[in-house]
């Protein structure tokens, strides 16, 4: 949640400085620089830190784990990162611990899941891999059309 509260204030600091997600208004925000203080002591690519006092039991009794929407912690560090522009967070390089901790629990049939739901866990590692949060924030020339995975434009 942390992930996600770090982007959404980063986004609001660059609208109100007027200024493209990622910007200087975004970095220097204290309550930005709060939330990543946070996820930098808290960061591991495998644990969703929290996530078991944050969710509580499971339907049916039981206690939740820390990997419990371990895919989506990590697409939230990718969101947060990309609207802030930061390459690590703390002494972490975020990208290349998620990706060794994705491609280490991928399925032999290619799909990620545990515990999330196959299609959920698939979605969030893929939106990871791809680093979409900088796609979707990135201006780009509208007559051009969409940006394409090559980069091309769709030309």
């Amino acid at each position: 949640m942390t992930a996600g509260g770090a982007m959404g204030l980063a986004l609001a600091a660059a609208a109100a400085a007027d200024e493209a997600p990622g910007g200087e208004a975004a970095r220097s925000d204290a309550s930005v620089t709060r939330a990543l203080t946070w996820l930098a002591a808290n960061f591991d690519a495998e644990t969703n830190t929290g996530a078991a006092a944050a969710f509580g039991s499971r339907r049916g009794g039981g206690r939740r784990s820390d990997a419990f929407w371990r895919h989506y912690w990590l697409w939230s560090i990718e969101r947060a990162a990309a609207v802030t522009s930061a390459t690590r967070i703390g002494v972490h390089d975020w990208y290349g611990a998620g990706c060794r901790v994705l491609l280490a629990r991928q399925q032999d049939d290619g799909r990620w899941r545990d515990p999330e739901r196959a299609v959920l866990a698939t979605c969030f590692a893929l939106l990871f891999f791809r680093k979409s949060t900088h796609q979707a924030i990135t201006p780009r020339d509208r007559r051009r059309g969409p940006t394409t995975p090559s980069g091309d434009g769709g030309e």
